[in-house]
């Protein structure tokens, strides 16, 4: 289980490490980048030694957790052991400089640099010669006289077992290029299989792409999707099969501004193929869609370093010390009229169908004048309206009243102290929830559609509507 965990860790550092080690082309590029980390919530480095010279250079840069994000780590209980926030990950840099570089292959351009974790920390070296790595990883760099920088890292394969415990992994492949503020990389994992007599987990063809430019406050726009072709985790102790199966797994995000670079957008899509929890549930064609949009791009900026401020305490933040720092950038977002888009939500359940679509939008225009409390209820249900619809099989309909029935009449049974027996729970959820979707169908909150149920939900101004029929809400 150790050996998974160095694997898993090593991977990570290449993840945290790259944005870092992208940039450094020259000691002047090592120390610009320091120094912009030094405010870094979760991550710092330090320079510990560096060496210049005529041909080549040498650093030693130890990067690990800031100190305040690992006591947060820590006090929550993340972190088993009081020397884990003090490990740091010692990497050493050696810059052959240009215009003519000769080793390792001739380069033409400023610079080649080859970044590794430092093999003579004992941690480093045991896990390496336990797992048979020549290294735990490697980022290998090219800057071109334009400015430019090619770059290309690893995390070498590793097949492990010592009895009780099997570690396959294919490797970690990572490559790109940085120009000036926009970083376009790469990355793939064919294989990881770890399998013990307790637990046992598999991912296939691991693959990401990014595209993005970098902005202040750690705000990226651009673009990045990942796929991962299957995961399966299973357990022998709680019987053969796996307890989650999913295949087609993808991932994509979109971040822009407009024209004027005032408004951003951001779009995030999550979906899968096929989703299976236990024997009993599979779900198939999953795909969600989050789109907000009309972000005052301004304020987003002060929302993150508000964020990031909060996040360098060793103990979590006053909540209302919190909505008091945001509640200008709350001001200035929602005088923008920002939109919540959820579409689509989409999945079938053991082959039946369920289909929405949710849209919130707010009006700058009922915002209150003076001061504004925006813990006040009211402000939001005058503030925002709500329009969705949904489209559910009636089979799928029907499991879910059930399901629903079922819990409310297993809790009233035992808080009676009488609980009733498996068979009647079930033949009494499927009676009532039969009667409780006719119902709801003959009030008209369900409109039958032949094979499924429909609705249609509005929200405006405090008065809700389903289907065209209102609902009062004594608000």
């Amino acid at each position: 289980m150790k050996k998974s965990i160095a694997i898993v860790v090593a991977v990570v550092a290449v993840l945290l490490a790259l944005p870092f080690l992208t940039g450094l082309r020259t000691e002047s590029h090592i120390r610009q980048r320091i120094s912009a980390m030094s405010d870094n919530p979760v991550v710092v480095a330090d320079l510990a030694d560096y060496d210049r010279g005529w041909f080549v250079s040498s650093a030693r840069i130890e990067l690990g957790l800031s100190p305040q994000y690992a006591a947060q780590l820590q006090s929550s209980g993340a972190l088993l052991g009081s020397d884990l926030p003090a490990l740091r990950l010692p990497v050493l840099i050696e810059i052959t400089h240009g215009p003519l570089a000769l080793k390792d292959g001739v380069h033409f351009g400023m610079s080649k640099i080859v970044a590794r974790s430092d093999p003579e920390v004992p941690l480093s070296s045991e896990l390496r010669e336990q797992l048979g790595m020549p290294y735990l990883f490697e980022l290998r760099g090219r800057a071109g006289f334009g400015g430019g920088f090619e770059f290309d890292a690893d995390v070498p394969p590793v097949d492990y077992a010592d009895g009780s415990n099997e570690v396959a992994f294919s490797g970690l492949l990572v490559e790109g290029t940085l120009d000036g503020d926009r970083v376009v990389a790469q990355g793939s994992i064919e294989t990881f299989d770890y399998q013990s007599p307790l637990a046992g987990a598999a991912i296939e063809q691991f693959r990401m792409n990014a595209d993005y430019r970098l902005r202040p406050n750690n705000i990226a726009l651009g673009t990045s999707d990942v796929g991962i072709g299957r995961i399966v985790v299973a357990s022998p102790m709680l019987g053969a099969g796996p307890l989650f199966n999913a295949t087609g797994l993808r991932f994509s995000s979109n971040v822009d501004l407009d024209e004027a670079a005032t408004l951003m957008r951001i779009v995030v899509n999550y979906g899968a193929d096929t989703v299976a929890a236990g024997a009993n549930v599979t779900l198939t064609e999953t795909d969600f869609g989050i789109a907000l949009e009309d972000l005052d791009a301004a304020a987003m900026q002060a929302y993150y370093a508000t964020l990031q401020g909060f996040g360098g305490g060793a103990q979590p933040a006053d909540p209302d010390a919190v909505l008091a720092e945001l509640s200008a950038v709350l001001e200035q977002l929602l005088e923008r009229g920002p939109s919540l888009t959820l579409n689509p939500i989409r999945f079938s359940m053991n082959g039946e169908p369920f289909s929405a679509n949710v849209r919130v939008a707010t009006d700058p225009a009922a915002l209150p004048g003076g001061a504004r409390n925006f813990l006040d209820p009211t402000l939001w249900l005058a503030l925002a309206s709500v329009n969705a619809e949904a489209d559910v099989s009636k089979v799928l309909a029907q499991s879910f009243a059930e399901q629903f029935v079922r819990q409310q009449l297993a809790a009233a049974g035992a808080a009676a102290g009488a609980p009733m027996p498996e068979d009647e729970l079930d033949a009494m959820a499927a009676a009532q929830a039969g009667l409780m979707l006719v119902a709801l169908s003959g009030q008209g909150f369900l409109e039958d559609a032949g094979e499924s149920y429909t609705a249609t939900l509005q929200f405006t101004s405090g008065e809700l509507t389903v289907n065209g029929t209102s609902v009062p809400l004594g608000l």
